[in-house]
């Protein structure tokens, strides 16, 4: 059986490292056991749209809401999440049937800011958010973005800003048993008003929380 010669390749393969580009690189595989907690969560994450009947425990929702965009470095009071310019504009609530609450990231607490049922605000006509008990709401307040005069763009970066503490909370339910969903659909003007928002706060983002 005759060999085949590997020269052909080899010299394609010394030509594209001579131009000092690669037009394809194959990549490894993913290894889903580097590191564990990451992999498993990123392996596992996905969008749930049912079994939101159950309230999920002050435990759960006590890291979550740290994962989500809380205190990491006490000495600096910096966040979990990323920012655009450090603008640390994204708030952070959790709407119940009873009263909707602020998450104080320094103080790690809720602050009841209204009384309100914003559930079906949130809920809209998807039924399967409607039994969810607890909804989490990114809010994302342009006034800290500085050196930004264009109003669509301070909408773009806390839009950003608001997705990557999304994504922290997807990561976190994705590790540990919890179910979530992010949804840009709302009532947004209903949504502002039963959370006091002041001029340049926008909901930008929520995500009904449940267990698997």
């Amino acid at each position: 059986m005759k060999k085949e010669s590997s020269f052909p390749l080899f010299v394609t393969f010394a030509l594209k490292i001579k131009s000092g580009i690669m037009e394809i690189i194959n990549l490894l595989e993913p290894d889903e056991a580097r590191n564990g907690l990451l992999m498993d969560a990123l392996k596992n994450r996905k969008s749930t749209k049912e079994g939101y009947g159950e309230e999920i425990s002050l435990r759960d929702l006590s890291d979550l809401l740290w994962a989500a965009n809380g205190i990491n470095r006490p000495e600096t009071k910096d966040h979990t999440a990323p920012s655009a310019m450090h603008a640390c504009d994204v708030d952070v609530y959790v709407c119940k049937s009873e009263g909707n609450y602020l998450y104080d990231a320094i103080k790690h607490q809720l602050k009841l800011v209204s009384k309100v049922n914003l559930l079906p605000s949130l809920a809209m006509t998807q039924e399967y958010v409607a039994s969810a008990k607890q909804i989490v709401v990114l809010v994302s307040d342009n006034k800290r973005i500085q050196q930004i005069n264009d109003p669509s763009r301070l909408v773009i970066l806390g839009g950003i800003d608001a997705g990557i503490v999304a994504q922290n909370i997807n990561l976190f339910c994705a590790a540990n048993g919890l179910i979530v969903v992010t949804r840009g659909y709302m009532d947004s003007d209903a949504v502002a008003k039963g959370l006091n928002l002041e001029k340049g706060m926008h909901p930008m983002l929520n995500m009904p929380l449940g267990y698997r």
